[in-house]
């Protein structure tokens, strides 16, 4: 960077403009760069994590199946019932689970035909294991009204996930919100650089008024509204210089920050 910035002070304005405009692109597509590696390993983690949760789900509602069964095998009807109430609470909350999380990825842009396919025959797995379960009772604990909530449930969920259609050019990454994130950034920085130009302006301001004065006493009759028209030149070169150098200071640390 520093290099870059002696070649930009040492340019003429037009020439400095792009090539500020070059570093600028330089550390944007970097920062974009990071942004979508970002988003690609924390859906790997989240495709792991999906997994050990399905398959965590899944032992539960097993373990609850063999409950019931050996419930039943036992003459255990009371047993039974519990169990099976327990086993419609589990297999709605999953199924819930499933159609906000398909819901979601399709707001996102994210929901894939592949992703789709699989939250719907995750659901109607579940529907026919807890259908199978209810078959097993007889019919009037398999339509007991305390079974109505986990069956509407069910049939809520399967209505969210018919409604939704795979996301025309899924993206794991929302291109609007990265530009504005970046444009962000952009404006901190330059109001950082701003507020430290205002100071080193406030601290030079006693020593170039000084300088002025003797400048005015050396050079008398030269002085155009009051001060030199070579002093007046050089503090806007040292003004232009000191704000392209913040510029470029900013730039410099994008990526931490990203």
């Amino acid at each position: 960077m520093s290099s870059e910035e002696n070649r930009v002070l040492d340019q003429r304005r037009s020439s400095a403009s792009r090539l500020v405009s070059d570093i600028l692109n330089h550390y944007r597509r970097a920062y974009e760069s990071l942004q979508r590696q970002e988003s690609s390993e924390r859906q790997q983690l989240e495709s792991v994590h999906e997994d050990r949760l399905s398959d965590g789900v899944s032992a539960n509602l097993q373990r609850l199946r063999q409950l019931l069964s050996n419930a039943l095998d036992a003459g255990k009807s009371s047993q039974a019932v519990g169990y099976l109430r327990e086993l419609g609470r589990m297999t709605a909350a999953e199924a819930t689970r499933l159609a906000n999380q398909a819901v979601t990825m399709a707001t996102n842009n994210q929901l894939t035909d592949q992703r789709l396919d699989s939250a719907k025959q995750r659901l109607k797995q579940l529907r026919q294991q807890f259908d199978d379960a209810r078959k097993r009772l007889p019919a009037s604990e398999a339509s007991a009204d305390h079974l109505d909530d986990f069956i509407d449930s069910l049939r809520h969920a399967d209505l969210a996930i018919d409604r939704l259609k795979p996301s025309r050019s899924p993206s794991s990454v929302d291109e609007a919100a990265l530009a504005a994130r970046f444009a962000e950034i952009l404006r901190r920085h330059a109001e950082r650089d701003r507020r430290r130009l205002e100071q080193q302006q406030k601290q030079q301001q006693q020593p170039e008024r000084l300088e002025d004065h003797l400048a005015l006493m050396e050079h008398p009759h030269s002085a155009v509204g009051g001060i030199p028209s070579h002093v007046g030149a050089g503090r806007a070169v040292a003004s232009s210089s000191a704000a392209l150098s913040g510029i470029l200071g900013g730039l410099a640390t994008l990526l931490i920050i990203g």
